[in-house]
């Protein structure tokens, strides 16, 4: 890893190979066409040829993505806080998980820098030294392909495991609901705790998404779950407010 204040470096790049060109009279797929055979035939096999060669849209824009990922600048926060009290390193702790950054050792961490991540970490530096710590900002740190895709599968599983958490929540409030209104009404009290319970799920999940910085779509579940539950409790408001008009 080289970091900009360790003086300049080349960043490191992944190279794709591009396939070898067809050679003549052949194509890719194991075809031959010979001189002299009728031109409506060759132009169809040459046809079919170029479309079996040609690549996959998906698949480049995954390759250019990681290209992307691979080549992006990182940004680094290192400190040290004193031992005592440990609530001045439980709080510090705190505020680098928030960030959702991930921690390569003992008071390193990492981040992809970006405008709201560099003023994130420099504020965590500034509180550092408000503990009578010492902190440093690093930018334009650069990874070889290899350890920057490690630490992007980092990232990625952190958020998963977080989206995930949310979706069990939304289900068992799902379940919760479907269960109570099975067997009884609820009390006004006990639907204000229900859409208070959710309006904290929705909270946590714009939490979590604004530390997603590699989104890879694992946070789909979690919204369908968080729209099934706005469906559930709307639909509940609805039965109890007929219920009162009925009366």
């Amino acid at each position: 890893m080289v970091a900009k204040a360790y003086g300049p470096v080349a960043p490191s790049s992944m190279t794709l190979r591009s396939a070898e060109g067809p050679k003549k009279g052949h194509f890719g797929c194991g075809m031959r066409i010979r001189a002299g055979q009728g031109s409506a035939r060759g132009e169809s096999a040459y046809r079919l040829a170029r479309t079996r060669l040609a690549p996959d849209p998906g698949i480049l824009d995954a390759e250019q993505s990681l290209n992307t990922q691979m080549d992006s600048p990182w940004l680094l926060l290192i400190y040290t806080v004193p031992a005592e009290p440990t609530r001045k390193r439980a709080y510090v702790w705190r505020e680098v998980k928030k960030l959702g950054a991930v921690y390569l050792r003992d008071g390193v961490c990492i981040l992809p820098e970006r405008p709201e991540t560099v003023i994130a970490a420099r504020t965590i530096a500034a509180k550092v030294q408000e503990f009578d710590g010492q902190a440093m900002v690093v930018t334009g740190a650069r990874l070889d392909a290899a350890r920057a895709e490690a630490v992007v599968t980092q990232f990625k599983s952190a958020r998963s495991s977080e989206y995930a958490e949310i979706s069990r929540e939304a289900e068992r409030l799902l379940q919760h609901v479907a269960r109570e209104t099975e067997h009884r009404e609820f009390t006004f009290a006990e639907l204000e705790e229900l859409e208070e319970d959710l309006t904290k799920l929705k909270r946590w999940m714009d939490q979590v998404q604004a530390r997603d910085y590699f989104p890879d779509g694992s946070h789909r579940q979690a919204e369908r779950l968080l729209e099934r539950c706005d469906e559930a409790l709307a639909e509940f408001l609805e039965q109890a407010a007929a219920g009162e008009v009925a009366t």
